[in-house]
């Protein structure tokens, strides 16, 4: 369980917990209050994120997403749901948010490291679950 305070970068943080705690494979979930969020969707016939900033006070209605290993690295993919004060939900990938009031989330390990690799057809580096089956 990760508490997060006002400030911290939310995916910059969960990195770092994740490293911290030599997760190679976790699932992530998480609840909270976040601001100055830039959200994506992907399109796959441009290969490319297609990115949206949000600069307000949202409420973090649910984040989901899983801890891998990318060249070595951790490498953290969620998406999440987020709501205005209007009760407006907007959601996509998350590339990285700021905790305005409190960031609660849960990584769950997975046996075993999940690695991602790069599939050229969809321009996406992807689970290579054959990797992690073959230990």
């Amino acid at each position: 369980m990760v508490s997060l305070e006002r400030g911290d970068r939310v995916v910059a943080s969960l990195k770092e917990v994740a490293h911290n705690h030599e997760l190679t494979a976790a699932s992530i979930s998480g609840i909270g209050g976040i601001n100055d969020v830039t959200v994506a969707y992907y399109n796959l016939y441009e290969k490319r994120y297609i990115e949206q900033n949000f600069s307000e006070t949202y409420e973090l209605l649910s984040c989901d997403g899983n801890v891998a290993m990318k060249d070595g690295e951790h490498f953290i993919h969620t998406h999440v749901s987020i709501a205005d004060v209007n009760y407006q939900v907007y959601g996509g990938h998350l590339m990285e948010a700021t905790v305005a009031i409190v960031g609660e989330f849960v990584l769950d390990p997975i046996d075993g490291a999940i690695a991602r690799l790069m599939n050229d057809e969809i321009g996406l580096a992807v689970w290579n679950l054959e990797e992690m089956n073959s230990d």
